[in-house]
This record gives structure tokens, C-alpha cells and sequence, in this order.
């Protein structure tokens, strides 16, 4: 009889096979695709992410404009006139102005104005009086809030908001790529499975077409039945029909892993997956949750909420008090024209001080929006908290995983040394002829599960670790993403 060495293996390590997973999985002299470059080219290229990029260059502007209110505005204006006076007589005018204002941090406004009036009137009560003349006129204004506006909080709290949507809009930017990266990470892996259960199939096809040539040898010899044959080739078949089947779904998690990553639909790269395992323990919660909480995008929109809410009620509280103003002014007069007996000039000096007060009677529109601003904190103090339980838990969860799928894969391996052992064991019972070819096709099958379970395990190990830097920060931290999306051929 013919040595029987259709289940014998090298005695090579798991490593390398899984090692073999990960290359064969396409072509070889397709290009490499690493999970890092995979989100790097979605947030480069994928049009959700470039939206949010808009956004947030967008919300920039806002400090923009609200920091603006503290610039100086030019106003100015002129004009002429034709008309009848109050006793029928035509009167000619013509006049132009000039000014500047400004408004401080603080809440003082001042106004600095220069204005010229040239008057001809074909009748003038006295002739003392110029006709026609010219009026150059200069004020310096300064307007002081002691009531409403004092401070300044419309612009005060103006650049706090315009900061605050800053950081909702980076956090928008952020929730968007992270749930992105999500989907790529959990693609990718699932992707990487696929692959490493055809290669699993491919090495359960060589060895049903092993057997079944040697089955063929010892029909021949009259040493095995027909039903061998069958058994033989049922296996193969539903092998090859594994591998189809395993092929068509691959196909269907390219096409959605490139959708995501924004690569072409047609791209079928060889997946690298040498990621380094986290080794986190649940003792580590505290200082790791310290970090999950830095990063998330969730807390800090929730707090930004809050300082929004927080700049309308105090704009609100602004809004209902009292306008009390206090306005001193001083300015140059100058009056230059024709009298009945020569020229006349006069100048002088103005100055005033002046107190307004007012105040709103109907103020219901006010309140309302002062209690709805106040509603609003709220809930973002109750988002905050839920938001922050719900880390907890996610954190909590995946340093759980972490440590049973170690745990699972180190059984899974010691599973895969036990059926190597029971395979080869009943491989000399078979030559011997004390085992028959369902019990040697039956533990085949369970190595060939014990197998795929190890690399299975292996993966979304490292699915798990991946999800958990995602969670902490740290795996963006560690992407460059101005590398190169994709390796060339054969990397």
C-alpha cells in the first residue's frame, strides 16, 4: 500500500498560515490595502467627509464675523436741494457728512462726525443774519451702557458662540469619520475572514483531491470500495462549491469595503491586517476612560451645546433689563457768510451730557426665550451624563472582548494541536485498516474548523483592538493621512 500521507502537514507554525491567509487572498501582484490607508482615503476622497470638511471651514468665518463688531464703520453722506421757504422765498441747499464709529469690548460706542451745510435763502428776517453761509461742523460722541449692553454681551458672547460652533462642527466632522471608520473597520475584517475561510477551503480542496486520486489508486489495487470514490468526490464537490459560494460573497465585500474607503468599485487589493494587539486589562479602566472621554466628539459637542445654550440666556438676561445710556458729546461749531454791512464768522465750542432710560412693557417674548435657553442647558447636562455612561460601558465591553477572545484563541489553538494529533493518529489506523473513510473524512472536517476557528479568532482579535483605539483616540493618532493610499503591485 502506498504511503498515506494526505492529511500530514509540515511541521510549520500557525503563524505562517495565517500569514498564507492574508497573501492569498487575491492575486499576488495586486496592490496592498492596509486598514490605516483605507480610512486614510476615505477621509481624504469620500464626499460625506469632504462635506463636513466644508462645514467646518465654514464655521472659521463665524469668529470671523463676530469679532468684526469691534471694527471701525465709515458712514458718510451728501446732497442738494432746491425748495420755498416757510414765506414763499426759494431756498437752496446743499450738504455733506462724514463719520466714524466704533464699539468697545466693554460696551462704549464712540461716534466721531464732521458735517458742511451751505444755505442761500432769497429772503432773511434779519440782516444780521448770514446769507447765504456755509456751517463746518466736528463732534467727538462717547455712548456708555448702564443698563443693557453694558459689557458688551452681544459681542462677548458672540465670540464665545462663534468658538462654540467651532467645536460642534469639528465634533459633526469627527462623528462622521468615526462612524465611517466604523463600517471600513468592520468591512475590512469581514473581508479578511472571508478570505482566510477560502484559503481554509482552498487547502480542504487539495487534500479531497489528494484522497481522491489516492481512493482511485486503491480501487485499482482492490483495497478500497466504491463508496470511497464517492465519499471522495461528494467531498470535493462540496468543497469547490464552498470556495464559489465564499468567492461571490468576497466579491460583494470588496465592492462595499471600496464604497466606503471611496476607492474605485473595481479594486481588488491584497488586505494587510499586521496590527499590533492591545494589551489592556480591565485594571486599566480609570487612566483609559480618562482618554475616551478627551477624545470624545460626543462630550464635546454636548459641551459646546451647553456654552451656546449659556450665551443665550445671557444675552436674554441683557435683553430684559433697562436701557440706560449715558451719552457726553463736544464738538467745534463754525458759521461762515454774507451780512448786509460785510463778511461774518463765528466759532465755538459744544459739549452735553446726557442720561436716557427705557424700558420694555411686554416682555413675554423674552422670558420665553430665556426659559427655553435654560431648558436647553439642561439637556445638555443630561446628554453629558448619558453620553458619559454609555462610554463606560462601550470601554468596559471591548477590554472584556480583549481578554475572552485571547483567552479563546489560546483554547482554539490548543484545539488545533489536538486535532492535528487526531487526524494524523487516525491516518495510520486508516492505512492499517482500522478506521473507514467517513471517520477520516468526519476529522478532517474537524480540523479543517479548528482551523479556520484559530484564524477567525486571530482576526477579530485584532477587530476588536482596532475598535478600541477607534474608541480611545489612538488610532487616528497614529495615522499619517498623507500617505500613500495603496501600495504598489506586489508590495
Amino acid at each position: 500500500m502506498e504511503n498515506f500521507n494526505i492529511f500530514k502537514r509540515k511541521k510549520t507554525t500557525y503563524f505562517l498560515m495565517a500569514t498564507l491567509i492574508i497573501i492569498f487572498s487575491v492575486p499576488v501582484n495586486a496592490a496592498s490595502l492596509s486598514l490605516e490607508a483605507a480610512l486614510s482615503n476615505m477621509v481624504k476622497l469620500h464626499p460625506l467627509v469632504k462635506i463636513k470638511t466644508l462645514e467646518k471651514k465654514s464655521a472659521v468665518y463665524e469668529l470671523n464675523k463676530a469679532e468684526s463688531q469691534l471694527g471701525w464703520y465709515l458712514n458718510g453722506g451728501t446732497g442738494a436741494s432746491h425748495d420755498l421757504s416757510s414765506f414763499g422765498t426759494p431756498i437752496d441747499k446743499a450738504n455733506a457728512g462724514l463719520g466714524l464709529e466704533k464699539t468697545f469690548g466693554f460696551g462704549g460706542r464712540v461716534n466721531l462726525d464732521g458735517s458742511y451745510l451751505y444755505q442761500d435763502s432769497g429772503f432773511t428776517l434779519s440782516p444780521r443774519i448770514p446769507n447765504p453761509y456755509a456751517q463746518t461742523n466736528f463732534d467727538i460722541k462717547y455712548i456708555q451702557p448702564l443698563g443693557r449692553g453694558a459689557g458688551n454681551p452681544v459681542y462677548q458672547r458672540g465670540v464665545i458662540d462663534a468658538k462654540a460652533n467651532q467645536v460642534i462642527s469639528q465634533a459633526n466632522w469627527q462623528e462622521n469619520r468615526d462612524e465611517l471608520s466604523k463600517q471600513i473597520i468592520d468591512l475590512f475584517f469581514g473581508l479578511a475572514k472571508t478570505n482566510a475561510q477560502i484559503v481554509n477551503t482552498e487547502l480542504a480542496i487539495s487534500r479531497a483531491k489528494r484522497f481522491k486520486e489516492y481512493t482511485s489508486n486503491n480501487i485499482k489495487l482492490g483495497v478500497s470500495e466504491k463508496k470511497d470514490m464517492l465519499q471522495a468526490v461528494a467531498r470535493l464537490r462540496s468543497s469547490l462549491a464552498d470556495k464559489r459560494s465564499l468567492q461571490v460573497i468576497r466579491e460583494r465585500q470588496h465592492i462595499a469595503l471600496n464604497r466606503v474607503s471611496a476607492f474605485p468599485w473595481d479594486l481588488r487589493a491584497r488586505l494587510v491586517t499586521d496590527i499590533t494587539i492591545n494589551n489592556v486589562k480591565q485594571g486599566d479602566f480609570d487612566d483609559l476612560f480618562d482618554q475616551v472621554k478627551e477624545y470624545s466628539w460626543r462630550l464635546k459637542r454636548s459641551n459646546a451645546n451647553i456654552t451656546v445654550a449659556e450665551s443665550i440666556i445671557e444675552r436674554s438676561r441683557d435683553l430684559n433689563r433697562d436701557d440706560i445710556n449715558l451719552t457726553l458729546s463736544a464738538g467745534t461749531r463754525n458759521i461762515n457768510g454774507d451780512v448786509s454791512n460785510g463778511d461774518f464768522s463765528e466759532s465755538d465750542y459744544a459739549a452735553g451730557i446726557q442720561l436716557e432710560y427705557r424700558r420694555a412693557l411686554d416682555r413675554q417674548g423674552l422670558e420665553g426665550e430665556l426659559t427655553q435657553a435654560q431648558i436647553n442647558k439642561s439637556i445638555g447636562y443630561q446628554e453629558i451624563e448619558a453620553v458619559t455612561l454609555d462610554l463606560g460601558y462601550q470601554l468596559s465591553t471591548l477590554l472584556s472582548e480583549i481578554q475572552k477572545t485571547k483567552t479563546s484563541l489560546a483554547i482554539s489553538k490548543k484545539r488545533l494541536q489536538a486535532e492535528n494529533k487526531k487526524i494524523d493518529e487516525a491516518t495510520k489506523r486508516y492505512r492499517n485498516g482500522r478506521a473507514d473513510t467517513a471517520e477520516l473524512l468526519l476529522f478532517e472536517s474537524d480540523l479543517r474548523f479548528a482551523e479556520f476557528t484559530v484564524a477567525n479568532k486571530q482576526l477579530e482579535l485584532k477587530r476588536i483592538s482596532v475598535r478600541f483605539d477607534l474608541l480611545t483616540g489612538g488610532l487616528w493618532q497614529r495615522i499619517n493621512t498623507s500617505q500613500q493610499p495603496l501600495g504598489g503591485p506586489g508590495q
